[in-house]
């Protein structure tokens, strides 16, 4: 990921745990967060472990938890439309 805001320039880079899908993967912008949107490659895998391939946490990435689904809850889940 990189960016311009006001002649900064921004990078980061990111090894996801496995391979996404760019195309079908979209990233939007609310305010001063960038939301993004991954498709994973491999959609047979239901669930990776965590995010990025490195464990640990990174400061710089933050859950959404008002979109958080629970395995457990996962039947109950309405379709997402896209």
């Amino acid at each position: 990921f990189s960016g311009v805001s006001h002649e900064q320039h921004y990078k980061m880079d990111l090894e996801f745990f496995a391979e996404i899908v760019k195309a079908e993967s979209a990233w939007n912008t609310k305010g001063r967060h960038i939301i993004v949107s991954l498709s994973k490659k491999d959609k047979d895998q239901e669930y990776w472990p965590r995010l990025l391939k490195a464990t640990g946490k990174n400061l710089k990435i933050q859950v959404d938890w008002s979109k958080w689904i629970d395995e457990d809850d996962l039947a109950d889940a309405p379709e997402d439309d896209g």
